[in-house]
C-alpha cells in the first residue's frame, strides 16, 4: 500500500472548533504583536481598514454566487 504524502493545498476538513482556534491564535498573536509596534501600525492604518474589508466583500461574493447556483 502507498503512503500518501501530505498535500496542503487539498481541501481539508476542519471542524468549526479547529477553524475558531486556529482564529483565536492568529488573533492574540496579532494582538501581541502590535503592542509592540504602535506608531508602525497607526502609520498603515488605511491599509489595515483595507485587508479587513476585502476578504469580507470576497466572502459576501462566494456566499451570494452559491446562493445564485
Amino acid at each position: 500500500m502507498k503512503k500518501s504524502k501530505f498535500n496542503p493545498s487539498q481541501n481539508l476538513k476542519l471542524t468549526p472548533r479547529q477553524v475558531a482556534t486556529f482564529e483565536l491564535c492568529m488573533l492574540s498573536g496579532w494582538a501581541l504583536f502590535t503592542l509592540y509596534l504602535p506608531d508602525f501600525f497607526i502609520s498603515i492604518e488605511w491599509l489595515l481598514r483595507l485587508l479587513l474589508i476585502i476578504p469580507w466583500i470576497y466572502i459576501c461574493y462566494i456566499h451570494f454566487k452559491q446562493a445564485n447556483k
